[in-house]
């Protein structure tokens, strides 16, 4: 006989409702970083967020798909790796990602609006702010503000028990068909090529290097607000998958 998902007592409760509110926080907090710095500045990070930009920005002058945002291809792409991941992984890593696969496209769908030039005078697109030709100094703001939400929203959902899939689901399958075959190598490999693919279909090598810089101010964040303060920052950044690896490319 299965044990029963559910809280048994009252603390049981409480702390589930403690860790499903530090979930859903994450998951805000990370759409707010890739709807409202990545998407509207095209900031290839790596993962579901940076292929959504990058197939938006390949089929964006189609007509038939010309009314299809970058945010609508990131909630298609995250919805179809939660159902690969229950299929493949199991009930138990589905429910763990439940609570973001919900909550993420509706709260992406919100910044991104939010973001528009159209909505209220453009206050919230910092593309369009009268400093954006300022030196870049807009881009920098979105290259580190994404990069700090991306990687506090991840935090707060890792500290809440959830996770927020992604790209690790395929590289937890891979794993899981290939036992002897790294999921941190198959996570490295997978952003490479979305970084690597971005840099030539975006065309701008400016974007390019922001979009790294911005992953490795994301793993900052997880390592100062998860995994707490460490002199081994970088050797953390290469070899613990669940942080950097995992799900600052996102998304």
């Amino acid at each position: 006989m299965k044990a029963s998902l559910l809280p048994k007592t009252k603390k049981d409760w409480l702390i589930t409702l403690k860790n499903t509110l530090l979930v859903i926080a994450g998951t805000v907090v990370l759409a707010f970083g890739v709807g409202m710095f990545m998407i509207p500045f095209d900031l290839v990070t790596g993962g579901i967020s940076g292929v959504g930009i990058i197939i938006h920005r390949l089929l964006e002058n189609i007509p038939a798909l010309a009314n299809i945002t970058a945010d609508m291809y990131i909630s298609v792409l995250n919805t179809i790796f939660f159902f690969l991941g229950w299929f493949i992984l199991g009930r138990g890593f589905a429910m763990k990602t439940l609570v973001s696969a919900i909550v993420y496209p509706l709260a992406l769908r919100v910044f991104t609006a939010l973001s528009s030039s159209e909505l209220y005078g453009g206050f919230f697109n910092l593309a369009s702010s009268l400093y954006a030709e300022y030196n870049g100094i807009t881009l920098i703001i979105a290259t580190v503000f994404s990069g700090a939400c991306v990687g506090a929203g991840v935090a707060l959902t890792f500290t809440g028990g959830g996770s927020s899939g992604g790209i690790d689901i395929i590289s937890l399958s891979i794993n899981k068909a290939f036992p002897k075959i790294k999921s941190s190598s198959i996570l490295l490999t997978i952003d490479t090529l979305v970084i690597t693919s971005g840099m030539f279909i975006i065309q701008n090598l400016t974007l390019s290097l922001l979009g790294i810089l911005s992953a490795f101010i994301c793993s900052i964040a997880i390592d100062k607000l998860f995994i707490g303060e460490s002199g081994a920052l970088i050797a953390q950044t290469l070899t613990f998958p669940e942080t950097f690896m995992q799900t600052c490319i996102l998304s």
